[in-house]
């Protein structure tokens, strides 16, 4: 009756287990790839959005588009 395990039966384990460990990291690094890609293009939606209500108020109190965006400094964080 065995008590041990062999030096191949541990070698063969610590591949496996390496293989394994290795194809896990890559999809987590895809997801939080995605996950950045994703934010980012949510953050330039926001800042068109915010940008496109900074220039509508704007035109609603001077009647006339900014020049510049320098302009929509008192109407707007974001520049």
């Amino acid at each position: 009756m065995r008590k041990a395990f062999t030096l191949i039966e541990l070698i063969a384990t610590i591949v496996i287990l390496g293989v394994v460990t290795s194809i896990v990291s890559i999809l987590i690094m895809n997801i939080i790839r995605n996950v950045k890609d994703s934010a980012n293009k949510r953050s330039i939606d926001n800042y068109g959005r915010i940008a496109d209500t900074a220039m509508s108020e704007y035109q609603s109190q001077y009647l006339k588009y900014p020049t510049s965006f320098n302009k929509l400094g008192t109407y707007c964080v974001c520049f």
